[in-house]
């Protein structure tokens, strides 16, 4: 029986269920692997074309998840339920005969599987075993990786929040021509953006890994990979509503901490990150029917004597627990969804005695009377509607950092550029946010920098041998430099 390592096991990504290529090549691997092991196993054509797809898929991905790093494993739910319809784990070419298709490749000695608990959430991991790592040598894919990195997921989802399900706008019947006509628009914006950050490398020169360990709540290890299969951007609503969510995800740095963004280098130069002062709580101001505006210089800037919190544990406590209290119902689960962070973030709990009710309830009269003009908005499920519009003046300046060719990095409600865009950037948020809510707002960077003539970036951070060779065989596969011979 084969073992995997704790660690293995933690340093794996999900199946890419949207990865799909037509290459003349790629279409032969296929077909020589489904022939020697697989063409038995179906008997009816259909079958046969559906066995076909799904093992595509399969292949592609764990040969991506591969190279991208030897010893990360693919996570995939190995039970028919997780494959319904509107499941994260359901595309146009992937439904639950996935399962057979992976159990079989383990039988034939394609894969080594490690079976998860999902009913405790432990989805199953897969690998390429050796047999499968020479077969992919064989058909020598390396030509076509870059090629095959493009993932053919829907640019813009609607997620029923209740149900856990998903659909694509054409599946709405509600959705009016309006509507429809934007979401249009706005994927066209995602397509172009995924197209124009396939051409930009991103990466963190100093790392001496392709990953990084990002929390450890429980000692369970977490980690985001830093590889540039996982760039591009879609988009997701809330509640099945285009006035709920909207925000964008997909890409890897949004999964990093904010310390570990600052290193990020971008086509080899660093970047500068610039987020909005108190974006949500201007915006909340901004709605209010009397036109009243927030005027103070930091929202989350509250009185908590009676705890030893340092200045930044203290801030960070109150932005959090702000923002659960827009998005909740009810003042009982934004407690709840409070407690449950901490448990994850304990180093955001120094200071605090305990996590009874009696010591979470002052920070909330704190946040109320620090914004008495907003206190009806506490508890009313606000903060989806907030995403809403912060997605759309995001949007925006995704767009017009496209017209100028400027490669930019979305993080919700902040954005990553090169240092040398750090004032054109501030400028467009600004701007744009004046344009969108009809008033100013300020914003900061980090880490702070007069530009990029201020230092040498060869000097600015070191280069490990990881980066370099990375950067080197990432130039070679877009035609950047020529491939060794």
């Amino acid at each position: 029986m084969v073992e995997f390592t704790y660690n293995e096991i933690e340093n794996s990504r999900p199946l890419d269920v949207w990865r799909w290529s037509d290459f003349t090549e790629i279409n032969s691997f296929v077909k020589e692997i489904y022939s020697e092991y697989y063409v038995d196993q179906y008997t009816r054509k259909d079958a046969q074309q559906r066995a076909k797809k799904h093992l595509k898929v399969l292949l592609i991905d764990l040969y991506v998840a591969y190279v991208d790093d030897p010893k990360m494993t693919v996570s995939i739910p190995m039970s028919p339920q997780s494959y319904s319809k509107g499941s994260r784990w359901r595309s146009i070419h992937i439904r639950r005969l996935i399962i057979d298709i992976v159990k079989h490749a383990e039988t034939i000695g394609l894969v080594e599987i490690w079976k998860g608990n999902e009913s405790q959430g432990r989805v199953s991991r897969v690998r390429p075993t050796k047999k499968l790592r020479k077969l992919f040598k064989k058909a020598k894919l390396e030509d076509h990786y870059c090629q095959l990195l493009t993932s053919y997921r829907p640019p813009i989802v609607f997620r029923q929040t209740d149900k856990k399900k998903n659909y694509t706008p054409q599946e709405l019947s509600h959705l009016t021509a309006h509507d429809m006509q934007y979401l249009s628009h706005s994927a066209l914006i995602i397509t172009e953006y995924n197209a124009a950050i396939d051409n930009s490398y991103v990466d963190i020169p100093d790392l001496n890994t392709g990953k990084i360990k990002v929390s450890k709540p429980k000692k369970k290890l977490t980690y985001v990979h830093i590889t540039q299969d996982r760039k591009h951007l879609h988009r997701v609503f809330n509640d099945l509503s285009i006035d709920s969510g909207g925000r964008f995800y997909g890409p890897f740095w949004q999964g990093l901490p904010k310390k570990d963004r600052d290193r990020l280098y971008i086509n080899d130069e660093p970047t500068v990150e610039i987020d909005y002062s108190g974006l949500h709580i201007n915006l909340v101001y901004a709605l209010l029917d009397n036109g009243e505006r927030y005027s103070g210089k930091d929202p989350y800037d509250i009185s908590l004597n009676q705890y030893k919190l340092s200045e930044e544990n203290k801030r960070t406590l109150a932005k959090q627990l702000m923002l659960m209290a827009l998005n909740a119902s009810d003042e009982r689960a934004a407690i709840n969804a409070f407690k449950k962070w901490l448990i994850k973030e304990q180093k955001n709990r120094l200071g605090l005695p305990d996590l009874k009710d009696v010591t979470i309830r002052p920070i909330i009269e704190a946040l109320k009377n620090k914004h008495k003009h907003i206190q009806k908005m506490f508890f009313s499920g606000a903060a989806k509607g907030l995403m809403a519009l912060d997605s759309f003046i995001l949007e925006y300046i995704i767009e017009e950092c496209l017209k100028h060719n400027v490669t930019v990095l979305p993080v919700h409600d902040s954005i990553i550029v090169q240092r040398r865009y750090k004032e054109y950037a501030e400028q467009l948020m600004e701007d744009t946010y004046k344009r969108i809510i009809k008033t100013p707002i300020g914003t900061k960077a980090s880490p702070s920098s007069g530009g990029l003539g201020q230092f040498r970036p060869q000097d600015y951070q070191k280069r490990t041998d990881r980066y370099k060779a990375s950067l080197q065989r990432w130039k070679e596969r877009k035609g950047l430099i020529p491939l060794p011979d």
